[in-house]
C-alpha cells in the first residue's frame, strides 16, 4: 500500500473550526485525522502545515509504517524540534490518527488492538457546553435539568465566561474582575450545586483567567461545593503560580 493523496478539510461548525484530514491510500482505504485546534486562532495555519507535511513527507509512503512517518515528520519539518508547538503538533497528530485509521482498516481490527487491547469496558464521562449560554446563578441550575434529564452524572462548566455573540464562551481577559463579578462566579456554581444535589460530580473550567492570589480566593470559597476538580486554574505554561494554587 501506498499514500497517494491527502485531502484537507478546514470545517466551520457554528463557533468551531475543526481541520480534519483524510489520508487516500492506491489499495481504497482511507484514514481520518483531526489537527485538534477547532476553537481560538490558528485553524488555517494548521491546515497549511497539513499541507507541507502531506506534499513533502507524507505522499509516497507505506501507510502501516507508523513510526517512521512519525519520526520524518518530527525531524524534518524543522519546526517540531525543541519545543515545537501547538500547529506543527496537531498536523502531525492529524496524519498519525489517519494512519492508524488505515491500519486498523487494512488489518480488520480496531485500533485499540494495536495499541495494546482494551483496558477497560465502561469509562465515565462528563457533560460539557451545556452552560454556554447560562449568564446568572439561575440560568445555571435550570440549563443543568437537560444533562441530567440526558443521564449524565457529572458536569463541567466555565463559571467566568460569558456567551459570546455568534456562539461559544468568551473568557476573562486581563486576568482582572471586580468582586461583583468574582461574586457572581461563586453563586453560578453554588446555585449548581443545589439544584443537581450532593451526588452529581463537578468540575471548573476556569481557562487561566485571573491572577493566582484571586483564583486561590475563589476556589477556597467554592470547597465547600465539594467540586472534583478545577481545570486549568492558571495558563498551563506558568509552572510557578501552577505550584502555588496547587499548595493552596
Amino acid at each position: 500500500m501506498k499514500i497517494v493523496g491527502v485531502d484537507i478539510y478546514l470545517v466551520q461548525v457554528g463557533s468551531l473550526h475543526p481541520v480534519l484530514a483524510e489520508v487516500i491510500t492506491d489499495a481504497g482505504i482511507t484514514g481520518v485525522g483531526e489537527a485538534a485546534v477547532a476553537y481560538g486562532h490558528g485553524g488555517t495555519a494548521a491546515a497549511g502545515m497539513l499541507k507541507d507535511l502531506a506534499e513533502n513527507l507524507v505522499l509516497g509512503r507505506d501507510p502501516c509504517r507508523i513510526e517512521e512517518a512519525w519520526s520524518d515528520m518530527c525531524d524534518h519539518s524543522f519546526w517540531a524540534k525543541g519545543p515545537g508547538g501547538a500547529i506543527v503538533f496537531s498536523a502531525i497528530s492529524a496524519i498519525e490518527t489517519a494512519l492508524w485509521d488505515i491500519k486498523g482498516k487494512a488489518l480488520g481490527v480496531p485500533v485499540y488492538e494495536l495499541l495494546g487491547g482494551r483496558f477497560r469496558d465502561d469509562v465515565e464521562v462528563y457533560a460539557n457546553g451545556w452552560s454556554f449560554r447560562a449568564t446568572t446563578a439561575d440560568d445555571y441550575a435550570r440549563a443543568a435539568e437537560k444533562p441530567l434529564a440526558d443521564g449524565y452524572g457529572a458536569l463541567k462548566c466555565y463559571p467566568l465566561a460569558m456567551p459570546r455573540e455568534g456562539g461559544g464562551i468568551r473568557h476573562v481577559t486581563g486576568r482582572m474582575v471586580d468582586r461583583d463579578f468574582a461574586d457572581l462566579a461563586y453563586e453560578k456554581v453554588k446555585a449548581l450545586r443545589r439544584a443537581v444535589g450532593p451526588r452529581v460530580a463537578l468540575m471548573l473550567d476556569l481557562s487561566g483567567g485571573l491572577t493566582t492570589d484571586e483564583t486561590i480566593r475563589l476556589c477556597r470559597r467554592w470547597e465547600e461545593l465539594d467540586i472534583l476538580f478545577v481545570e486549568e486554574p492558571a495558563d498551563p505554561f506558568d509552572v510557578g503560580a501552577l505550584e502555588k494554587i496547587s499548595r493552596a
